[in-house]
């Protein structure tokens, strides 16, 4: 759990402590994309049976019909269709914490990626035009 808990939510990308060479213009940026993140897109789903009333709904990413009763997770900021909880990102999210953006569910490494890139060798994003 505290593997997948560290790839899936990486500290670096909303704590500064966890990155202490960077300068204050970064720190400031990281400050503020954390806050903005977790403001517009942090969620957390539900672990639940499909309820009655979504029985033959399709799975908005797949598309597979829903039946009542299957094992589903419902995403507050997708409405509370729920889906299958394996179609969130490439691996069961751990404590089902979410990241939404378009529509979509990501664990917070692949969000934060959507609009940073980041380092192959430190990991931490990178805010800077230049970097080295």
């Amino acid at each position: 759990r505290t593997r997948a808990l560290l790839q899936q939510l990486p500290p670096q990308d909303c704590d500064e402590r966890y990155c202490p060479d960077l300068a204050e213009e970064e720190r400031r940026q990281l400050r503020a994309f954390s806050a903005r993140r977790r403001r517009e897109a942090l969620g957390q789903g539900l672990a639940c049976p499909v309820p009655g009333p979504c029985h033959g709904c399709p799975c908005k990413k797949c598309g597979r019909r829903l039946n009542k009763g299957d094992p589903g997770v419902s995403a507050s900021r997708l409405g509370d269709h729920p889906v299958p909880p394996g179609h969130f990102c490439h691996q069961p999210l751990v404590d089902l914490i979410y990241f939404q953006q378009d529509g979509r569910i990501y664990c917070g490494r692949h969000h934060a990626e959507l609009f940073r890139p980041r380092c192959a060798s430190c990991d931490q994003l990178i805010f800077m035009e230049e970097c080295i």
